[in-house]
């Protein structure tokens, strides 16, 4: 059941609580957390008629900033990983209705199927999520909808029922649990973007690239062990090694591997020559790249494999940045904190051959742009400044063989 909610100039005062937590041990988690607070708050400070922000410690009862709230409605933030757009916010506070209790929002990332967003165009950065929440919002009216199964990362919560909900002693997850048990709705037009589990995907796209005749197989930078999950499910006979330098990611790939360095590649002495490296995402986080090719050639056997995956850094999205005199560090994704290296197709095409490699498969990965992003592409092309197919391509996957 949908019901229309307020008129569309209708804001009122917010109150915004976001609950701090303590980020796991890997620096682009810290980053995440700091840098999603910091933002929504510059954001919805900005453009939002706020009552106040609250920074709440995560496992400190509601009753110490109860007495702070003065709005009428509450946003609760819970997971810290979250970006908030002031059009998603203002959509979701125009969708609320004198006789809702709870309203939540939609996620590009969720376990709730009915909080999963439906995006119109896929966004790579700052600029363009908030490009892309403008539009979801011009797509829904304000209205919405009754939901199951919903997901409490980020809440809209009457002050009244807040107050209602509490008592001393009470945690935030309790909190959650109680609010399961009202009425809760859904405003579709409100989309929130969630970082996720960026270290849990078991790269399947760089799987169908394994030879199938390989056995000794070594993974690069195996996070939490997705990539070997998957290949030890395909081919049981593998004999897998593992190298991550971040004792937190290793500890939960180690399941997945015969053995795992906890290290940084090139400090390794592996004392065994492979039949294929994988290298997904990492080469542009390493000090000498070029080195580490040259590295990969010495340990492949003569017809080994390499593939390797990279962002490029050729894409519009950030050249339209540094255009605009704009480098904005992200968490994860082109402008992940942690490159410190960048490659065009061109310049990583000379240092494979410079390290004595033959590429026999290259993909550009090519997402659509935004409308905004494609009047960009076509304005830069006209006048002579853009490759279009470079300026297209968000990433660069290729397999290498070691002559």
């Amino acid at each position: 059941m949908k019901r229309c909610r307020q008129p569309a100039n209708f804001i009122e005062c917010l109150d915004i609580i976001w609950v701090r937590q303590e980020p796991p041990d890997i620096i682009e988690c810290r980053f995440s957390y700091e840098f999603c607070r910091k933002t929504s708050k510059k954001l919805c400070s900005e453009e939002l008629n706020l009552a106040s922000w609250i920074d709440l410690e995560a496992g400190l009862g509601l009753e110490v900033i109860l007495d702070q709230l003065s709005a009428p409605l509450i946003l609760l933030v819970s997971n810290p990983e979250l970006v908030l757009a002031p059009v998603a916010v203002t959509h979701l506070m125009q969708s609320f209705g004198e006789d809702d209790s709870i309203c939540v929002p939609v996620y590009n990332i969720t376990h709730s199927p009915q909080q999963a967003a439906k995006i119109p165009a896929v966004y790579l950065n700052l600029s363009t999520y908030l490009e892309v929440a403008a539009l979801v919002a011009g797509q829904h009216p304000p209205e919405a909808e009754n939901l199951s199964d919903p997901d409490f990362s980020c809440v809209l919560v009457r002050r009244e029922v807040l107050e209602s909900l509490h008592e001393p002693g009470l945690s935030i997850e309790q909190l959650m649990v109680r609010m399961a048990e009202r009425r809760t709705m859904v405003a579709r037009g409100a989309l929130i973007h969630s970082f996720g589990r960026y270290y849990s995907g078991q790269r399947e796209d760089l799987a169908k690239l394994v030879p199938a005749s390989v056995i000794r197989i070594l993974d690069v930078g195996c996070a939490r062990g997705g990539f070997g999950a998957v290949l030890r499910q395909k081919y049981p006979g593998l004999d897998l090694t593992g190298v991550e330098m971040n004792d937190v990611m290793a500890t939960a790939a180690a399941p997945h591997y015969d053995r795992i360095f906890h290290a940084r590649v090139e400090t390794v002495d592996f004392q065994r020559r492979f039949d294929h490296i994988n290298c997904g995402d990492i080469i542009e986080h390493l000090d000498d790249p070029w080195q580490i090719l040259k590295l990969f050639y010495d340990l492949l056997e003569k017809g080994g494999t390499l593939v390797i995956s990279l962002p490029n850094v050729g894409h519009w999205t950030i050249v339209r940045d540094l255009a605009r005199g704009e480098f904005p560090y992200l968490p994860v994704g082109l402008l992940c904190l942690t490159h410190i290296r960048w490659f065009t197709e061109a310049s990583i095409k000379e240092a494979l051959n410079e390290a004595g490699f033959a590429v026999d498969i290259f993909h550009r990965e090519q997402v659509p742009p935004t409308p905004e992003g494609t009047v960009f592409i076509d304005d830069l092309c006209r006048q002579g400044y853009g490759d279009r197919i470079s300026l297209l391509t968000n990433q660069f996957t290729l397999r290498a063989v070691k002559l």
